[in-house]
């Protein structure tokens, strides 16, 4: 019985914490591009000028903000994250229903996030930071349990 329960007991895996490393950055790039870009339409928009570059600047940041604009990115993130499931779920333990419900969590914000990007076909700086923070503390709890079981300790 005893090795039945060490048999579930959950591992240390590197290629899951490099994957998990790998889309909390490429999350956190593609959120604070928008972040940034949300900012710079801002300010132009607040300091309306008839010079031609600040004209064009802002239209350059309007379509790098657009939702067409970001769907590779979504797909992308979409992409990474069912492999981490994948990887992260493929040894059932006592932990697994835990992380496929953290994992899914990740999923419902970026896709929430995604929809409401989809419907404006624009974002705000403070809609992207928000969502930014929210996915970081996700991301940090599934960290946590990965350096926990990298140390040899129990999840």
């Amino acid at each position: 019985m005893l090795l039945a329960l060490a048999a579930c007991a959950p591992t240390y895996d590197d290629t899951a914490d490099k994957m998990l490393v790998s889309l909390q950055q490429q999350t956190d790039d593609g959120l604070i591009k928008l972040e940034t870009l949300a900012q710079q339409v801002q300010a132009y928009q607040s300091a309306p000028s008839n010079d031609p570059a600040a004209k064009k600047a802002l239209a350059d940041a309007q379509a790098k903000l657009t939702y067409a604009a970001n769907i590779e990115w979504y797909a992308s993130v979409l992409s990474a994250l069912t492999a981490l499931e994948a990887r992260m779920t493929a040894s059932p333990d006592f932990s697994s229903s835990s992380i496929s419900d953290s994992l899914a969590k990740i999923r419902e914000n970026i896709e929430l996030f995604q929809a409401q990007h989809a419907r404006s076909n624009t974002v705000t700086a403070s809609t992207a930071k928000t969502a930014r923070q929210i996915l970081d503390q996700q991301f940090k709890a599934l960290t946590v349990y990965i350096v926990t079981l990298k140390s040899g300790k129990k999840a």
